[in-house]
């Protein structure tokens, strides 16, 4: 469970699993212990989380109503895992989350394999999909003047991503001189970005995000 501090639910997550595929005739638990053989078993690789946040003591107790709690699919970029079940868990305190080892299945060899490779999820990071940009200085500016725009970036969670890393580019497309602003902090999950234009004509703006890394853009 992440951010349990002792006061209240924080959300517990999940990784993996292994699933029968439609020609499976038995568990999927008991084909894996005796190690069957053409069998029709799904490793798993989706990452999910459940809020527990709105699970009251007096809820748990039968006292009130329970509010409904959700399963949610985390999206995630880059390289996912193989598929697999039984991996070891492990969140560091700035909520990454490492998957280790565990047991998959080769449907081509049919045949179970244990792994050894480690793969992490940084949680926290900002990630395109849940990143915006607003602000007039995304449609025109004035020659000479310094011009704002902002971008909001959220974590998987839905909250304010504080450690985004971000490359802007911005391109004239009649020859006019480039530039590479460098966007700041101001809190929240927010970020303000300037930029002053010296020549008048047409530019393109180009944002980049993630944590600084090619994978991650």
């Amino acid at each position: 469970i992440m951010g349990n501090d002792g006061t209240s639910n924080g959300r517990l997550i999940m990784f993996g699993g292994l699933a029968a595929g439609p020609l499976m005739q038995q568990s999927t638990g008991r084909a894996y212990l005796e190690g069957t053989r053409n069998v029709d078993l799904v490793p798993l690789y989706d990452l999910w989380y459940l809020d527990m946040r709105p699970l009251t003591v007096n809820c748990a107790t039968g006292t009130e109503a329970c509010a409904p709690l959700t399963w949610t699919l985390v999206d995630v970029p880059g390289m996912r895992p193989v598929g697999r079940w039984g991996a070891g868990l492990v969140v560091d305190p700035a909520d990454n989350l490492y998957v280790i080892g565990g047991s998959t299945f080769d449907v081509t060899a049919q045949e179970y394999k244990v792994l050894s490779d480690i793969f992490i999820f940084q949680l926290r990071d900002p990630f395109f999909k849940y990143c915006s940009a607003t602000g007039a200085g995304l449609y025109n500016a004035v020659a000479g003047v310094s011009t704002p725009f902002y971008i909001q970036c959220r974590d998987i969670f839905g909250e304010p991503a504080n450690s985004a890393s971000f490359q802007v580019d911005i391109t004239g497309k009649e020859g006019q001189p480039g530039m590479k602003p460098a966007p700041f902090s101001v809190g929240n999950g927010l970020y303000k970005c300037s930029y002053t234009p010296f020549q008048t004509g047409q530019y393109e703006i180009r944002i980049y995000v993630g944590r600084g890394g090619e994978d991650y853009k």
